[in-house]
């Protein structure tokens, strides 16, 4: 199983110190607010996510929630700007009171024109005020467009990777593929990312011949069994040693291996994962999933951005490709077969 990454959402803040003052009243609404989106973001993004619609189900999901904070806020900016608006007319209420006042040769002159100067003063900073809502609501306007923009440009990519998987698919179908047509002068790495390839749709049944990955029965969870098994015999096709101590049903003990070899890779905690994939990891080499929901494969491409591709076992009971972002909140880490 894989998991989605969460979008990461803009957060409006107010242009002018004025508007921070207006909005005081309705910040521990905009607080519960966003308190509210970010639970529910962090229950979604626990779920495990297995197909492509249910990625995008997710996606959609993740904006809607995000549309509906910025509206919460910006009908709060808008309750904010008719207060203030009320607030002008009790104003020109004053105002016209203290005229009345001002033929009243009883009243100090004085007095009136500087209640007339107050008055005047708390107009204009009611309408700094207005004038800075309106631009916060013009602010998050935009980054609702932003954020439905960005959703759909991410969905087109999960169907891009889909149609490249369904091609895959097509093209390694571990029924009619001749491991001898694999390309034994490949580096050991590489041979093992095509070997796992190839078996590509390949399920767990032993009527296809993987009997091997599965070896505890048909409920085993088999992705450890599928990368030692296919690690191993590129190792034999290259005529080398199985490196001593390597192969496991475990991801576990898999990840232990690599680092009790020095060749394990820690991504969860680097602050830039992608320039760490990017220029470490390499196809052949292990992915390792966290630990509690833990999984694994093999990397079988490695992009620019630090994204990248990997075959897998028991991935919906069978074998699949799969492709992941550098920061993937699945991820863990890799280890570095090729360092070797």
């Amino acid at each position: 199983m894989t998991k989605i990454t969460g979008t990461s959402y803009y957060t409006t803040t107010y242009p002018t110190q004025a508007a921070d003052s207006a909005a005081s009243t309705s910040a521990g609404v905009w607080t519960d607010a966003q308190s509210a989106y970010s639970t529910s973001e962090d229950e979604l993004m626990s779920l495990d996510i297995d197909s492509e619609d249910e990625q995008v189900a997710l996606l959609q999901k993740q904006s809607q929630l995000a549309q509906d904070t910025y509206q919460k806020q910006i009908e709060q900016y808008e309750m904010q700007i008719a207060n203030l608006k009320l607030e002008l007319k009790n104003l020109e209420s004053q105002r016209t009171a203290l005229m009345s006042k001002m033929l009243d040769p009883q009243v100090d002159a004085a007095s009136i024109l500087s209640d007339f100067s107050s008055i005047s003063n708390s107009k204009f900073e009611i309408y700094s005020q207005i004038q800075s809502l309106g631009i916060a609501i013009s602010n998050t306007q935009l980054k609702m467009e932003q954020e439905a923009a960005s959703t759909s440009l991410a969905i087109e990519q999960i169907q891009a990777l889909s149609d490249q998987n369904t091609a895959l698919m097509s093209t390694y179908d571990g029924s009619s593929l001749d491991l001898f047509s694999l390309d034994t002068n490949s580096e050991v790495g590489e041979l093992s990312a095509q070997m796992g390839l190839s078996f590509v749709g390949v399920i767990n049944s032993d009527e296809q011949g993987n009997a091997e990955f599965s070896r505890e029965g048909a409920t085993h969870a088999w992705c450890a069994d599928f990368v030692s098994t296919v690690i191993k015999r590129a190792y034999e096709a290259k005529g080398l040693e199985v490196p001593s101590g390597f192969g496991s049903s475990s991801v576990s003990t898999l990840r232990s291996w690599g680092e009790d070899n020095g060749i394990y890779l820690d991504t969860l905690s680097s602050d830039d994962k992608a320039q760490l994939i990017a220029t470490y990891v390499k196809p052949g080499d292990i992915m390792i999933e966290k630990e509690g929901k833990s999984h694994t494969g093999i990397v079988t491409k490695v992009y620019p951005d630090g994204s990248f591709d990997t075959v897998e076992g028991n991935s919906g009971d069978a074998v699949k490709t799969k492709h992941y972002s550098a920061d993937s909140s699945t991820l863990s880490g890799f280890v570095l077969m090729n360092a070797l």
